[in-house]
């Protein structure tokens, strides 16, 4: 893993750049700063990406929060679930598992209740479907900068 897949946030660019100018992997002062411009794209890009992300999934949970359709098709799924074994077998533990999150929506309807935790399950498998995407396209920067840098020095010899 290189420094710029460690460095996904934009308020970590400064520390990515650091180490990109300071990597003699990369060759040449000129290679080393186009391979920290493309870092420093990938970031923002991704930066970008989450926040429209999370933007979009909150207007849609809370869109459909207060639909009356939605609650009431969420309504008749939690009604089949409850009537499963499985859901009888772990209900319990999850239950406690769960208990502290539960209480800062006590006072929500049950409906909104479960939109809201199909949101923030939206919300973290975008979060970590853009974090995997930015670690790989990271590492192909990276990659593509040191091969680069080698061609160069194996030219000049």
């Amino acid at each position: 893993m290189n420094i710029a897949q460690v460095y996904s946030s934009p308020a970590s660019i400064p520390m990515q750049n650091i180490a990109v100018l300071t990597d003699k992997n990369k060759g040449t002062l000129g290679n080393r700063m186009d391979c920290m411009t493309e870092q420093t794209k990938n970031t923002l890009s991704t930066a970008l990406k989450g926040t429209a992300s999370a933007v979009g999934i909150g207007a849609a949970t809370g869109l459909a929060a207060n639909s009356k359709s939605i609650n009431k098709l969420v309504e008749k799924g939690v009604n089949a679930l409850k009537n499963t074994q499985v859901f009888k077998k772990y209900a319990p533990d999850i239950t406690n598992l769960a208990k502290e999150g539960v209480e800062a929506f006590k006072k929500l309807p049950g409906t909104t209740k479960i939109i809201a935790g199909i949101g923030v399950g939206l919300a973290a498998l975008t979060g970590y479907v853009l974090d995997k995407s930015h670690s790989f396209r990271a590492g192909q920067i990276d990659q593509k900068y040191t091969d680069k840098a080698q061609l160069q020095q194996t030219l000049e010899v």
